[in-house]
């Protein structure tokens, strides 16, 4: 048994998502902005960031927060809900995004800058896309 932020139903695009279990991860990370905020910390100041599942759930959270993040780092992850991802919150707008991606993983594949990323609004995010080819010291042996 392996603790995740959600069920993972599968590994292709077209796998089913545990809408629920993403929403809720994604409260409960709004939740300690939220906290942060009352403790002095500007939200514009939190910058939301993970791996895989993580870095999806980050994407999903800062897209979808009320707040002004000061940004999203997202290595090897995709957006989830991408079907029907709700127009990115009006408090996002210009939200920088740096998604890192190696070629070469083989649990999720890398995406294209506009696979993924099929936001109805783009000029809600400032997306910088990075891959292996791109950046060949970007690898990810762990």
């Amino acid at each position: 048994m392996m603790p995740v932020w959600f069920d993972l139903m599968g590994l292709s695009p077209d796998s089913p998502e545990d809408e629920s279990g993403i929403k809720k991860a994604a409260e409960n990370i709004k939740a300690i902005i939220e906290h942060e905020a009352r403790n002095g910390i500007p939200p514009n100041r939190i910058i939301l960031g993970g791996f895989s599942q993580g870095g999806a759930l980050s994407l999903y959270t800062a897209l979808t927060c009320q707040h002004q993040l000061a940004g999203v780092v997202a290595l090897s992850c995709w957006l989830p809900l991408h079907r029907s991802f709700p127009s990115a919150s009006s408090g996002n707008k210009n939200l920088p995004i740096l998604q890192c991606h190696s070629e070469m993983d083989a649990c999720a594949v890398c995406p294209k800058p506009t696979q993924g990323f099929t936001l109805k609004s783009p000029q809600y995010y400032k997306l910088t896309f990075l891959s292996r080819t791109k950046v060949p010291v970007l690898s990810y042996n762990i």
